[in-house]
């Protein structure tokens, strides 16, 4: 036990560099049931959460197909836990749901952040009303001899001008970033994760009478609010900026996605948003994270349609990292998330060591594309019924991305869905090549999912998968065009296949892929496997 300021109340500490773990207990979902106002207790073996004492700083999370939702307790009477609003309610609705996750059974449930739960080594807990923080050491750790930090920023550094005027021509070589705690979801709103940091917060209009029964797989008032959701503030935040340089810097030990590049205006501290180009991050260093590395773009209207052509997010280049020990908290988020930007280039970098996705591109599952998407005009979505949601008739600013000679293995450790490398949406140009995948077991190469359409796919080696490609063409919406002129075209795989309606009617091809027994690789895939990740510095 030790002393800390009364009304400290961190979600995350480090002990000797490495990230402790916030006190929580893993219990069956069949030992509860779910409701629009809470959680009802029906295994009386878990009826002691009633006499946890500091109930309304006590936590639910569960972890479904893709989602990692959090909500915060307001009391505990018998069998019933209520939930904090909004959080709660939002968490009820949209897709692989608190109550009703894709994933079903297999989904996990978590209960956190009491003292009672401070069981195994590396646990903690504080209380800010009598100045304590709580730990319990892990094998060998002796505590007086033992470096503990605990933040008390939620961000370290936040980069903007002004609509208009952005700051221009900085840099920072060999600088360290560390120790942040982000505590949005400590409050009511908790954390309604939607997708690798985007999260859905406030009131939501029209709000379904059963958002259990009618809204765990879409529906209107969740379709409404899909323009509205909000992305987790990055430590070092970069907005309405230009010629921006992080050159052999390290990112660790932070609360939260380490670096947000272009991110929208409801995730930096400066108020400012998007408006970002020309932003280089090279030979840096990201590991042991609570979220992601790297979140580049928007997910507002203004982020895939900008209302003035400087707001687009262009020109970033992501290269020669080591990403490794990433989402350790936040398990939904992609180490490196690109959502919408023109010529984003991902290039040579070494990721590692992840929940979810290693390296994702693209948003908004086509429905911003020329055209929509067919899926969600049907009525049980309804997404083009809503105030604000277009359909339109000119093309994103998500283009020309390149994702090449990257090295992504020990990814996909949480969530069954999802790729190593993940792509959504429209992306004219796209290029994903020469990128060595390994170490994913069961899981997915290369995962074009809803709307990809003009990406390639080519020379890439993928070693010992469930499925070297995967393309969501939404079969459901034929005979539209939803995914289509897409290629893969000479990658080399060994086991695992290819998965999706590949064919000439939707122009998606698999052209001269290559199955190879073992690691019986030929001249040219070693080639790539040789070159890919992180190239030494030029002397």
């Amino acid at each position: 036990m030790a002393d800390i300021p009364r009304g400290a109340d961190p979600r995350q500490i480090w002990v000797n560099d490495r990230l402790a773990h916030r006190a929580a207990v893993e219990a069956p979902r069949k030992a509860f049931a779910f409701h629009d106002w809470g959680i009802q207790i029906v295994d009386p073996a878990w009826r002691f959460l009633a006499d946890l004492p500091d109930q309304t700083r006590l936590e639910v999370e569960n972890t479904g197909f893709f989602t990692d939702r959090r909500a915060r307790v307001e009391r505990i009477q018998g069998d019933r836990i209520v939930l904090a609003q909004p959080g709660w309610r939002n968490n009820l609705i949209g897709y692989d749901t608190f109550a009703r996750p894709v994933s079903g059974d297999r989904a996990r449930f978590f209960i956190g952040n009491a003292l009672a739960f401070v069981r195994a080594g590396g646990d903690w807990w504080a209380d800010p009303a009598q100045g304590k923080l709580y730990y319990k050491p892990r094998d060998g750790e002796v505590m007086a001899s033992s470096q503990v930090v605990m933040p008390r920023l939620e961000a370290l550094v936040s980069i903007a001008g002004r609509p208009g005027q952005p700051v221009r021509d900085l840099q920072f070589a060999g600088v360290g970033f560390a120790h942040t705690s982000w505590l949005g979801p400590s409050s009511a709103e908790g954390y309604a994760s939607q997708q690798s940091g985007a999260f859905l917060s406030g009131q939501v209009p029209n709000y379904p009478s059963d958002p259990i029964r009618d809204c765990s797989w879409g529906c209107w008032a969740f379709e409404r609010m899909r323009n509205q959701w909000r992305q987790q503030p990055a430590a070092v935040q970069v907005a309405a900026a230009a010629r921006v340089l992080f050159e052999d810097a390290e990112f660790a030990h932070l609360g939260q996605i380490a670096l947000g590049i272009g991110n929208d205006a409801s995730a930096n501290l400066s108020g400012a948003g998007l408006e970002t180009r020309s932003v280089e991050v090279v030979r840096s260093r990201f590991h042991d994270l609570a979220g992601g590395a790297i979140m580049v773009g928007g997910v507002s209207p203004d982020a895939h349609h900008p209302a003035r052509p400087e707001q687009a997010v262009r020109d970033i280049i992501i290269r020669d990292n080591t990403i490794q020990g990433v989402s350790q908290v936040y398990r939904e988020q992609a180490a490196i998330l690109v959502t919408y930007a023109s010529a984003a280039v991902i290039l040579h970098n070494e990721v590692s060591d992840a929940p979810y996705d290693g390296i994702d591109v693209g948003w908004g599952w086509g429905v911003n594309d020329p055209g929509g998407n067919t899926a969600y005009m049907t009525l049980g979505r309804g997404y083009y019924d809503q105030p604000g949601n277009r359909v339109y008739d000119t093309p994103t600013t998500l283009r020309d991305t390149v994702i090449v000679g990257n090295r992504v293995h020990g990814v996909k450790r949480w969530f069954p869905d999802g790729g190593a490398i993940y792509h959504l949406s429209a992306d004219p140009g796209a290029l994903i090549a020469e990128n060595h995948v390994y170490d994913v077991p069961g899981g997915i190469g290369v995962y074009l999912d809803e709307g990809s359409r003009y990406v390639t796919v080519r020379d890439n080696v993928f070693d010992g998968l469930g499925l070297w490609v995967n393309l969501n063409a939404l079969d459901g919406a034929y005979p539209r065009r939803t995914a289509a002129d897409n290629v893969a075209r000479g990658n080399w795989h060994s086991g695992g296949k290819a998965n999706g309606s590949w064919s000439d009617y939707a122009n998606n091809r698999l052209i001269d892929n290559v199955a190879v027994e073992g690691q019986a690789w030929p001249a040219p895939a070693r080639e790539i496997i040789s070159r890919a990740g992180p190239r030494p510095a030029k002397p």
